[in-house]
């Protein structure tokens, strides 16, 4: 055999990242707690960068706060610490839904006193059984799966869960589409995700279907299961975004004890000022009364700009530090236009429901975002994920305002949200809800249809468990 060497040219096409973009990627996707942080390290490490409106909690730095800015600071800490956290907290958010649902007393009680006990993550650390009065004999193991159910399926949907993994799988089996391949991994196969790497979990999952398969105590189900079983990476791949997109600390976005200073990212405000004409970028929607007011920024937030001082300083450290404090502006700045940008898309795309409230929202997917903005879908997922809008019907986060189409056809423009067919579905039921016989889901099917929502059978059956609406029969 011989071995012979040469050289080969190769032309490829890659984009890479640059060191700015990463940052400035990083700083969009923050919320503006972690911001707040960001902001505070970045003055921290910089010599160049100072600071506003510190926390009392926080770090000074001497060489960087002057002793006026310390005055200016502690006036802003007493106005800080009379804020209140706009933020509903997670209890209370589950028992403004609880109290909704036409519960048993006991069975109202148990309820209370699991979601009373969950952790900031909205996890059940405890033994549930703990929770049961034994003084009521009403109050067992089927109660118990019952109102723990109910708690599961409230937004944000997976809390009273044992673990993050037990909340993925709740979530995912909500979901109007569940991937299959994902339910599989998620019900006691989570560990096959790790490493993250797609052929190797395809082969983790074949050779435990053939493991499976040589077993003796299987039923005829789980038998037929295994024996069709053959993951494909296509498959394998669609399941892992699917569950990438899931939510593992369902309680994490709320409010907890001790945290006062948060508000919220964007503001809108209803304005009766005349306006000719949107403009984006000084956050202006024009409406039929007036316009929408759209700012960028907790008004937490502390002011960071480069100290003036330095500006002349001929300094190779000094130069270089100026130069990061300009790139970590840089960075703020971009963050602050694409939200303002995007919000101002949602605003005019969701007019209705900034008008009228909830029940209002239109067909709007983070990938038409995307578009819009030129930005990859990811990046608005990061975005949306971690940040709220402060409006007239209270603070919501980014991501409430996506809402997917019940119109099975993408080019139907009068295709309904299920914001918009859930909220109708509602109203159908409320409605009816003094009749001797309650309406069936045939039935609800039926008037919706006749209201001009052309829905199945099935997907009012699933709206209204959505709703934690019982059926026909209990209601």
């Amino acid at each position: 055999m011989k071995l012979t060497q040469g050289l080969s040219q190769q032309l490829k096409q890659q984009q890479i990242l640059s060191q700015k973009q990463i940052q400035s990627l990083k700083i969009l996707s923050m919320s503006a707690e972690d911001l707040e942080k960001e902001m505070y390290r970045a003055a921290e490490e910089n010599p160049a960068l100072i600071i506003k409106n510190f926390r009392r909690s926080e770090i000074r730095s001497s060489s960087i706060v002057s002793h006026a800015s310390e005055i200016e600071s502690d006036n802003n800490i007493k106005l800080l610490e009379s804020k209140e956290d706009f933020r509903e907290s997670l209890q209370h958010h589950l028992m403004s839904q609880l109290n909704l649902i036409k519960l048993s007393k006991s069975e109202h009680q148990l309820a209370s006193r699991l979601i009373h006990h969950l952790d900031n993550k909205g996890f059940m650390v405890y033994n549930s059984m703990n929770f049961l009065d034994k003084k009521d004999p009403l109050q067992n193991r089927e109660m118990l799966k019952k109102v723990t159910d109910i708690i599961q399926h409230l937004d944000p949907v997976g809390t009273c869960t044992k673990n993050f993994e037990e909340s993925l799988l709740v979530q995912a089996k909500d979901k109007p589409e569940p991937n299959r391949m994902a339910l599989f991994i998620l019900d006691g196969h989570f560990s096959f995700l790790d490493p993250l790497n797609i052929k190797l979990i395809c082969e983790k999952l074949n050779k435990f279907a053939r493991t499976q398969k040589k077993l003796f105590a299987l039923d005829e189900k789980s038998k037929a299961f295994y024996e069709n079983f053959n993951a494909t990476e296509e498959e394998v791949k669609e399941a892992v975004a699917f569950i990438q997109k899931l939510n593992p600390y369902p309680g994490a976005a709320y409010s907890t004890e001790g945290t006062n200073y948060i508000s919220a990212d964007v503001t809108i405000t209803e304005s009766n000022e005349y306006t000719a004409h949107d403009d984006f970028a000084r956050g202006i929607i024009k409406n039929d009364s007036g316009c929408f007011k759209i700012k960028v920024g907790a008004e937490t937030e502390p002011e960071i700009y480069i100290d003036p001082n330095l500006k002349n300083k001929d300094s190779k450290d000094i130069k270089e530090s100026i130069k990061k404090a300009k790139e970590f502006l840089d960075s703020l700045k971009y963050r602050k236009s694409t939200l303002l940008t995007a919000c101002c898309y949602i605003v005019k795309k969701q007019m209705d429901f900034f008008r009228h409230g909830p029940g209002n929202l239109h067909p709007l997917s983070q990938k038409d975002l995307a578009k819009l903005l030129n930005l990859h879908e990811a990046t608005i997922s990061r975005m949306a994920g971690t940040k709220y809008i402060q409006c007239s019907f209270g603070l919501i986060p980014i991501k409430q305002f996506f809402t997917n189409a019940v119109s099975k056809n993408p080019d139907d423009k009068n295709s309904l949200s299920q914001d918009q067919v859930m909220f109708a579905l509602k109203k159908v039921i409320e409605l009816h809800r003094n009749d001797i016989k309650k309406p069936s889901d045939q039935t609800l099917t039926k008037i919706l249809n006749q209201q001009g929502i052309k829905i199945a059978r099935r997907t009012v059956a699933k709206y209204r468990a959505k709703l934690n609406i019982e059926s026909s029969y209990s209601r």
